[in-house]
């Protein structure tokens, strides 16, 4: 499977939502940049660190927990490229909590990139099951991500990167039911 998923950029996203903090809500600008910055240099880990911390002074913090799921993201790509696909999946499934925990709140930006990050999260699950030895699990991750991004789409049907790898995903599922396996084709 390819692993061309244009990611929700975390990074230039954890400026903008800094910009649009609820007033009565605290915002550690400069504690989340650092944490932007470990991850730019390819240390989430280190990041999630710094922003679990944050989390305990500023629990209802959007953007903390924002930052928190894109570290964890981070994390699981990180965890990818290693070869540690048990790792990475726990990593995506951190990140879909944190970005899942947001999506009620109705914060504008930050529920727009949320839903869009939940997609991703489920998109890069799906990216580490191997169609070979794991048909079933690759091709139920694939439609979760479809779904994941339909209903992102319904929501907010004018954001092109979530269209561009719902596109992509559906693509991915389409190539994997013309390549099924010969002991799947038996079963069916």
């Amino acid at each position: 499977m390819g692993r061309r998923i244009r990611y929700g950029i975390c990074f230039f996203l954890l400026g903008a939502c800094c910009c649009v903090a609820l007033p009565a809500v605290a915002v550690p600008v400069k504690e989340i940049r650092q944490a932007q910055t470990l991850m730019d240099q390819g240390a989430p880990g280190e990041a999630l660190d710094m922003l679990k911390e944050l989390l305990v002074d500023y629990p209802e913090s959007p953007e903390v927990r924002f930052s928190v799921g894109c570290a964890w993201f981070m994390l699981g790509g990180k965890h990818m490229a290693e070869g540690n696909v048990e790792e990475a999946q726990k990593a995506y499934k951190a990140a879909k909590s944190a970005f899942d925990a947001l999506l009620l709140r109705n914060d504008g930006v930050i529920s727009r990139e949320a839903t869009f990050n939940r997609a991703n999260c489920a998109a890069m699950e799906a990216m580490t099951y191997d169609p070979q030895r794991q048909y079933g699990e690759a091709m139920a991750a694939l439609r979760r991500a479809v779904d994941a991004y339909e209903n992102g789409l319904k929501e907010y049907p004018d954001h092109e990167g979530m269209q561009a790898n719902l596109d992509h995903v559906r693509l991915q599922l389409k190539q994997l039911l013309q390549n099924t396996p010969p002991e799947e084709e038996q079963q069916e």
